[in-house]
Order: structure tokens, then C-alpha cells, then sequence
């Protein structure tokens, strides 16, 4: 027998009004199917052919949860909007894997609002179903940034903390001395001593331009190469960290040069939906913001900058370690930087190239060359050479262990080694027949 279905619509439960509200189905970034949501107050999501959503994965219980339409009111226990305005809210039925929104799991046996474009996933399953509707149903947009609220966030965890230690008592006594000064002083007309004179309006025509449209002209137009000269003067590397959160849905992450009070790092992020570039461009663009408000780019200013000593550290990173680099990566970028940094920097310690130089650089470059030809085609020979009548994997071990031929590692190195060798010896190859010097008459006596 199919188990009854342990659920009762609460006493705020309504019908769908007139609003179009719908159920996107996606699986691996597309969209599978889309439900429409009428006729009813509830629907039930479970494993059972009896449910509204039927969802076939093993971790999905037999009556997983339900997505309740109705209007609770400030004495209803649900959570969020209980302003008695209608919309959709999604209870977990006590399933043994959990219900997710947003990707955050909900207690069971609670109500949790669901607005227009919020995402629900059930138990393990790879399926997220997106909520569809009015759009006078969806989440209101954050006026500030990402960094803007974690920076808010942060300050008032710090001024709680300091209320909770009492720091802020001296504040309190000198709030109170100032306010009983102000009530013995009576009324002063604004007539005391320190009263400033009111300032004139500026005549009509004249406009006061101020640094910060300056400067929004300046990095807003093209805010990635704005903070991109800004990185290299400063000899900082610009790395954004991006992440594609799901298909079409990018998010960059920079960490900035500028720490906190109490010296924190701050990041500038961004997300979009779209391409890579157009969430760095927007992660460039709050970046420069946040300097521009810490007033890195005003040369007369001095701010505590992170400024990292590449030649203290050989020009390696503080988190990088070149042993357990097998990919040479960190070499590529060290010599980078050093080429960075130089570029601005004195060059009387630089190698001026000669044209003999160069001939014995292209010599060398010959022999190496040589070198590794005459070493691949012995490797070649060798493994041709190979007798039909045993096993190829064993003779090729043979072969390897005699240090007769070389392994598949080895040959790869040596022919990559080959192919830059040959693309440095044509390129001072050209710059030897720039550096020839032109044959001259002989002095005539």
C-alpha cells in the first residue's frame, strides 16, 4: 500500500492568485523541463508516483518536502515575509537527505520563503529546480557591492565586540559631559565663538568639478587597463581569481593592495552572467573604486600599500616553492617579474650583445642541437631494431632499464628542448645579421 502522505495546509494557505508562476527544471546547466504551478495551494516533491514532482533518485525520500502558497501573517511560524503578502514557501518533510535553497540546507518541519529566481534542490540529486513568476516577486537588489556589505558587516561586529568589552565608555562619559554643556549654555542663536559664516552660492553658470568625476572618467572607460598600469607601477601582480559558479555564471575575485584597521585584506568581487571577461571587467571596475576611495591613486597621499620586495625574495612569491613545482610555471613567472621590474629600472648593469657574442650563442645553441638530434635518432634506431618474437612492453622495459633508449618522459623533454633551441638559435640568428658590422674600404695613405 502507497503510505499516506502526513501533511496538513496550514490555516494561511491560499490559492494561486492571478500571477503566473512556474517550476524550471535544470540538469547539467540545461533546462530539462518546466512545470507549471495553478490549480492548487501545494505541491508535493518524492520518490511516490502519487507526488506532483516525482523525483526518481535514490536519496529523495518517499514524501521529501512541499512548496506551500499562501499569506502568513507576524504570528505564523515561517521564516521571512510575514507582511501577509501572498507568495510561495517551501517546508522539508523531515527527508533523510535534506533540502536545499540556494544551496544552503533548511531545518526540517519550518517554512522558508521562496522568491521569483531562487534555486531548490532535494537530497542528492544533480536536478535544481529555479522558481519562476512576477517579477514583483523577486529579491530585492543589494544597493551596495559584495565588498561594500562585508565591509558594513564587518564594522559592526567590531563596534559590537567593543560594546560587549566596554571600550566605548569613555565615548558614553564624554556624550554625556558634552550634552550637559550644551543644556547649562541655553540657547546660543548660533552666535558662539566657533560659529563658521554661512557660504555663498556659487553664481548660476559656474559648476565645481570635483576629484572623484575626475576620476570616474578616468578608470571607467577602461577600468582593467586603469588597474593594470596601476599594478605594475606599484610592481604587484594582477591575478584575478575566477570561478565559474555554473553555465553562464562567472565570478572574479581580486585581492586588493589596501588591508583593513585591523588589517584584514580587502577583495573586490564581482559576479555576472555572461562571459569571463565581462565579470573581470566588472571586478576591475569595483577595484578601482575601492583604491580610488582609499586614495591610492593621489600621488600626494601616502596609505599603508603592500608593496612585496620581489628581489628580497629572489622574485618568488611568499606562497610559492619552486621543489614541488614539476611544470616549470613558477620559473616562467619569476622570470617574468624580473623582466617587469627591470623595465623601469637602470640598465647600465644589463650585457650589451655583440655580434661575436651572439656567434658564440649560436654556437652553443648548434651543439646542443646536435646533441639532442644524434641522442633521438639512436633512440629511434633502437626501438626499431626491437626482434618481433618477444613481448614489445617487456624488450621496450629492456631497453629502458639498459639505458639503451629512452623513456616516453625523457624523449618528450628533449624534443620540447629541441624546438626551443632551434626558435632561440633563429632569433639570434637575426639579430647577428643586424649586429654585422659593414665592411669598410681601407684607409688610403
Amino acid at each position: 500500500p502507497t503510505p499516506k502522505l502526513d501533511y496538513s495546509a496550514p490555516r494561511w494557505s491560499t490559492p494561486i492568485d492571478g500571477s503566473s508562476y512556474s517550476l524550471e527544471v535544470l540538469k547539467a546547466g540545461a533546462i530539462v523541463n518546466n512545470h507549471e504551478l495553478k490549480e492548487k495551494d501545494h505541491f508535493v516533491f518524492g520518490r511516490l508516483p502519487v507526488c506532483d514532482f516525482m523525483l526518481e533518485h535514490p536519496s529523495i525520500s518517499r514524501h521529501h518536502a512541499v512548496l506551500q502558497f499562501g499569506k502568513p501573517n507576524e504570528a505564523d511560524d515561517v521564516e521571512l515575509q510575514k507582511d501577509g503578502s501572498a507568495g510561495f514557501y517551501l517546508i522539508d518533510l523531515g527527508s533523510t537527505h535534506g533540502t536545499f535553497i540556494n544551496k544552503t540546507k533548511i531545518p526540517s518541519n519550518k517554512y522558508y520563503r521562496v522568491k521569483v529566481g531562487h534555486m531548490m534542490k532535494f537530497g542528492g540529486s544533480t536536478r535544481i529546480h529555479i522558481l519562476q513568476g512576477p517579477s514583483s516577486d523577486e529579491e530585492a537588489v543589494a544597493d551596495q557591492s559584495p565588498s561594500e556589505l562585508r565591509e558594513i558587516n564587518r564594522a559592526k561586529r567590531e563596534d559590537l565586540a567593543k560594546r560587549m568589552l566596554g571600550d566605548d565608555v569613555e565615548n558614553v562619559e564624554d556624550e554625556c559631559k558634552k550634552r550637559s554643556v550644551d543644556k547649562d549654555a541655553g540657547i546660543s542663536w548660533g552666535m558662539l565663538e566657533d560659529a563658521v559664516e554661512e557660504e555663498q552660492d556659487q553664481p548660476e553658470g559656474s559648476v565645481e568639478l570635483g576629484l572623484t568625476d575626475i576620476k570616474e572618467r578616468f578608470y571607467v572607460k577602461d577600468p582593467h587597463k586603469a588597474l593594470k598600469n596601476f599594478y605594475e607601477k606599484e610592481g604587484i601582480e594582477l591575478d584575478f581569481e575566477c570561478t565559474e559558479k555554473r553555465a553562464g555564471q562567472w565570478t572574479a575575485r581580486l585581492e586588493m593592495p589596501v588591508d583593513t584597521a585591523s588589517g584584514h585584506a580587502i577583495y573586490a568581487e564581482a559576479s555576472v552572467t555572461g562571459k569571463r571577461r565581462d565579470a573581470v571587467n566588472n571586478c576591475a571596475l569595483e577595484a578601482c573604486r575601492i583604491l580610488d576611495k582609499h586614495g591610492m591613486f593621489k600621488q600626494s597621499e601616502r596609505h599603508h600599500r603592500k608593496v612585496k620586495q620581489w628581489e628580497k625574495d629572489d622574485f618568488y612569491d611568499s606562497d610559492e616553492d619552486g621543489y614541488l613545482d614539476r611544470t616549470g610555471e613558477l620559473d616562467v613567472k619569476r622570470t617574468q617579474r624580473q623582466h617587469r621590474i627591470g623595465r623601469g629600472a637602470s640598465k647600465s648593469g644589463e650585457k650589451v650583445q655583440t655580434y661575436q657574442s651572439l656567434n658564440e650563442q649560436i654556437d652553443l645553441l648548434g651543439r646542443e642541437i646536435s646533441q639532442i638530434e644524434k641522442q633521438l635518432d639512436e633512440d629511434k634506431k633502437v626501438t626499431q631494431s626491437k626482434p618481433d618474437m618477444e613481448d614489445p612492453l617487456e624488450a621496450f622495459m629492456q631497453e629502458v632499464r639498459a639505458g639503451r633508449t629512452l623513456d616516453s618522459s625523457t624523449r618528450s623533454k628533449l624534443k620540447q628542448r629541441l624546438f626551443a633551441a632551434r626558435k632561440e638559435s633563429a632569433r639570434l640568428g637575426k639579430l647577428a645579421a643586424i649586429a654585422r658590422p659593414s665592411s669598410l674600404p681601407p684607409l688610403n695613405k
